[in-house]
């Protein structure tokens, strides 16, 4: 009965084949990849691009220093004496061109202010002649005229600037009023400006003895 038991065992050694699943792992043939965290081409690439994006915002912020500085510093250094001769050179053009246009002016005004009180002058003694039923005269020179009445007040007197001459046509140099206010002695007084060159001409007529200027 034993003999006929150690007949039925096979006493060969049983070989159990490993499947793929119990098989032991072959490290020799283990690669590291980017998902095993070692450091594969992706995380060398990331690293890479993230350095250069650091250096980029560094060289721009450099760059804003270097232009904030120039801006800062440009207008306290301030200018050249070049800058400032044709700067005071273009001052006293203006300045000189200006002053010479304001002279003129004035000068016109000038002229034309004693041409409208010479006629004023001369019209109020007309009326003084017929208020006061006396003779009025107008004396004038080169520089000035005088208004009275003979042997009586001035009635006005006034000497013109000095570059503005006069001329007549009254005889003698001297125009006159009766007591009614008819002219005795009439004609045109001429004021002249050195200035300008400008004229004006008051006139006296003989038989009214209205006095204008033109």
């Amino acid at each position: 009965m034993r003999k006929l038991w150690e007949n039925s065992i096979d006493s060969s050694p049983v070989r159990v084949q490993p499947t793929e699943e119990s098989s032991p792992p072959e490290y020799g043939h283990i690669r590291k990849t980017e998902g095993s965290g070692g450091p594969g081409p992706g995380y060398r690439n990331g690293r890479k691009s993230q350095f250069q994006t650091v250096r980029l915002a560094a060289m721009m912020r450099e760059v804003a220093k270097t232009t904030v500085t120039m801006q800062r510093t440009h207008p306290e250094r301030g200018y050249s004496a070049v800058e400032l001769a044709v700067a005071l050179s273009l001052a006293g053009i203006i300045l000189a061109a200006s002053a010479f246009s304001i002279r003129l002016v004035m000068a016109r005004e000038t002229i034309d202010g004693w041409a409208r009180s010479v006629t004023y002058d001369i019209a109020s003694g007309q009326q003084a002649a017929v208020t006061w039923r006396t003779t009025m005269t107008i004396t004038l020179t080169s520089s000035s005229y005088l208004i009275a009445a003979p042997g009586g007040p001035t009635f006005r007197y006034a000497k013109l600037p000095s570059d503005i001459s006069l001329a007549t046509t009254c005889p003698s140099n001297t125009c006159s009023f009766n007591r009614r206010g008819v002219p005795t002695a009439a004609g045109t007084i001429t004021l002249t400006s050195a200035s300008t060159g400008r004229s004006f001409v008051v006139t006296i007529l003989s038989n009214t003895g209205s006095v204008s200027y033109q």
